[in-house]
Order: C-alpha cells, then sequence, then structure tokens
C-alpha cells in the first residue's frame, strides 16, 4: 500500500491535532473570560445609571408629547365674519377680472362659467380719503373634473373669497 500513511505519520498528525486542539481551547477560555468580565462591567455601568436617575424605569417611560401646532385649528374657537363696506363706499364700478386660461390647469378640461364673487379691497391713498375697489371676479367650474378656477388681478389675492372677500390694502 503505497498510499496509505504509516503509523508514525498518523501518530505526528495526532499530536498536532492535540496541540490545535489544546490551543483553541485556551482561546476559548479567553474569551469566555472576556465575556464574563464584560457581563459584569455592564451590570455595574447599569446600577450607575439607575442610581443616577437615568435607568430604564425613569427616564424612558417619560416620551414627549407631540408639538400641538399653533394657530385656531379648523372649526374651533371664535371667528367672525368680516362683512364687505357698503356699495355706496366704493370708489367706482366693480373692475371685472376674467379668467384668463381657457382649460382646467389640474386636468386640462373645459371651463364653464359658475359665478361672479364681489371682492373688495380697502385701501388708503395718499390722502386720508379710504378708496374702496370693488372687483368682480369670475369663477368658472371644469365640466370634466368639477374644479373651480377663479379670475385673477395683482390686487386680489388667490385665497380672498367667502369670508376673507374683503381685505385691506397694502397702504393701510
Amino acid at each position: 500500500m503505497e498510499g496509505s500513511p504509516g503509523p508514525s505519520d498518523l501518530r505526528t498528525q495526532l499530536k498536532e491535532r492535540e496541540a490545535e486542539v489544546r490551543d483553541l481551547r485556551d482561546q476559548l477560555s479567553e474569551a469566555q473570560e472576556e465575556i464574563d468580565r464584560l457581563r459584569r462591567e455592564n451590570e455595574q455601568l447599569r446600577k450607575e445609571l439607575k442610581a443616577a436617575g437615568r435607568g430604564k424605569s425613569q427616564g424612558q417611560s417619560k416620551r414627549k408629547k407631540k408639538r400641538k401646532l399653533s394657530g385656531r385649528k379648523a372649526g374651533k374657537g371664535r371667528f367672525t365674519f368680516c362683512s364687505a363696506p357698503a356699495a355706496a363706499a366704493a370708489s367706482g364700478p366693480p373692475q371685472p377680472v376674467p379668467v384668463t386660461i381657457t382649460q382646467c390647469p389640474c386636468c386640462g378640461g373645459q371651463l364653464r362659467w359658475e359665478r361672479t364673487e364681489d371682492v373688495t379691497v380697502t385701501d388708503m391713498p395718499e390722502r386720508p380719503q379710504p378708496e374702496v375697489k370693488c372687483y368682480a371676479v369670475e369663477v368658472r367650474r371644469c365640466e370634466a373634473c368639477g374644479q373651480r378656477v377663479r379670475g385673477q388681478h395683482p390686487d386680489v389675492a388667490s385665497d380672498q373669497y367667502g369670508a376673507t372677500a374683503h381685505r385691506v390694502g397694502q397702504r393701510v
């Protein structure tokens, strides 16, 4: 048998394996000692944290409340309707504010006339006599999606309608 190792080769291999197992057992015992030391240190640090009042039972149970948004919430609180000034106070006839676009900006559908809103701006001219301008803002509705589109004018804010239809101008 040419390929089989002899008894001396097997003994040599056995001694090498035994030495390797001995080294591995030494490494394992060192690692276990390190693990035990780290566990003791961890436990000591936990006790110190708890003694300082920053442990699991006290600090982590108190969560921060979600911050409330400032201002009046929709539908809550006192809200008074600001009425427009009398028609006689207007310094002239309403200026027409047509819808200049022909298609719905949302979906591209056709726009049909829905109504005309009266929007007022009270402003102070150089002389102290108030000047009330009335704008007839045209409102159209898309026949396809129902989106409302309003006429635009530099003196009229885009959110100026309904209860907020009257505003004071920049000079006031």
